[in-house]
């Protein structure tokens, strides 16, 4: 498959997953939650442990180092 033809499928591919993404309101619930749930813990001095295995443990590091700085 010649590369610009592979750039177009794989931005369709994206735009269609967040399509779908926006169509799906039980998502925005779920999402909803978890933000109230991580602000609830913070406001009780809580604590968050956050993994994750390969890219995701790179995931879990920058999202930790974000959570320090506005913590």
């Amino acid at each position: 498959m010649q590369p610009s033809r592979l750039l177009q499928n794989n931005l369709r591919t994206s735009i269609d997953a967040k399509r779908q993404l926006l169509q799906d309101s039980t998502q925005f619930d779920v999402f909803e939650n978890a933000v109230k749930a991580v602000a609830e813990c913070y406001q009780q001095v809580g604590r968050l442990y956050i993994a994750g295995n390969g890219g995701s443990a790179a995931d879990a590091q920058h999202l930790a180092t974000e959570q320090t700085a506005f913590g």
